[in-house]
Formats: C-alpha cells, structure tokens, sequence
C-alpha cells in the first residue's frame, strides 16, 4: 500500500504486507517525513522503518540535498 501527499506528490507512506498464505499480515512500515523543497523539488528528508510489530526499527535524515547542480547538461543526452 502506498500513500502520497497530493500538496508535495510525494510519498508518504508505504506498507508492505505477507501475501503468503502460511504468514499472512503486516510485514513493514516505511514513514517518510520531515518534507522539505530543494531546488523547487518536494523531498522527505525523514523516513522512519517499523517492523513486523510495527516497532521503531530504524530512522534516516537527508540533509544537504542539492537538486540539479553540478552535473552539465551533456550527460542527459541521447545519441
């Protein structure tokens, strides 16, 4: 299941679940947060993982993001 932020289009939240039969139920969370705008692009600089149990199992912040700088223009182009 994904979940976006219409305001920023980004996504907000995805939750995976066991399609097994054996295991069924929740498997993880991903939360991201903390959305921020860099060179005029919306990016959650915050993602929170939960578990199975739905318990904090780790966190990630993105700080210092450059968004379209420094790499030329040549680099994109199809020949």
């Amino acid at each position: 299941t994904l979940v976006m932020d219409p305001t920023t289009k980004t996504m907000a939240e995805q939750i995976a679940h066991h399609r097994g039969v054996n295991k069924p139920g929740f498997r993880k969370r991903i939360v991201y947060s903390e959305v921020k705008q860099f060179g005029g692009v919306w990016v959650p600089t915050k993602l929170s993982l939960y578990n199975g149990e739905n318990k904090l199992a780790g966190e990630t912040r993105y700080d210092q993001i450059k968004i379209n700088t420094g790499l030329p223009d040549k680099l994109f182009e199809f020949k």
